[in-house]
């Protein structure tokens, strides 16, 4: 009898402790636990979690900025021309770039070297590369957190909140899980 006793007291204090934190991150509207809250607003910090607020201008010079990108999902690759796994990622990052067009994802594919413009060039057009080529600067290094190894890959959503931080080459699949379950 003290072995059920005790049982019975340990769920009743478990149960509490329970209601407890349920009480406690829930809403004062009585819902329960929030789940998601803060993707729910943008995201306007400096910080590493967030969309970086500098612009990103493209070899083309056009600026991706916060305004450009806003209520789209933004996918950065930091990569370098000397670098062999970021040219074995380039036909999956192509392939995404086609299937998903510039409507509700933007690819960003960050430079990381000091190749010259013919080098870029020959890069792009051997990897048939179809999306913005933006060159690292200062700005972008400090806001994407310093990316030392390469190639680097951030999935930020709708918001300009960071999802996904994967340093490695990516694949589609494993890019289009992460899309189309932000989408």
């Amino acid at each position: 009898m003290k072995i059920h006793a005790a049982i019975a007291a340990i769920v009743a204090v478990l149960v509490g402790v329970m209601v407890f934190v349920f009480v406690q991150i829930g809403g004062s509207d009585g819902s329960g636990v929030k789940v998601g809250t803060k993707s729910a607003e943008a995201c306007a910090e400096e910080s590493p979690t967030c969309l970086p607020m500098v612009p990103f201008i493209d070899r083309a010079g056009k600026m991706w900025d916060q305004e450009e990108l806003v209520g789209k999902l933004v996918v950065v690759n930091v990569w370098a021309t000397w670098c062999k796994p970021c040219q074995h990622e380039m036909p999956d990052l192509v392939a995404l770039r086609n299937q998903y067009g510039d409507d509700d994802l933007v690819l960003l594919g960050v430079l990381k070297d000091s190749a010259s413009d013919t080098i870029v060039e020959r890069f792009a057009a051997k990897h048939q590369v179809n999306y913005p080529i933006v060159p690292m600067n200062s700005e972008l290094e400090v806001a994407l957190d310093y990316p030392s190894r390469l190639p680097t890959t951030f999935i930020y959503d709708r918001n300009g909140h960071l999802v996904e931080r994967k340093v490695g080459a990516v694949t589609i699949s494993r890019l289009k899980k992460t899309i189309d379950e932000l989408l």
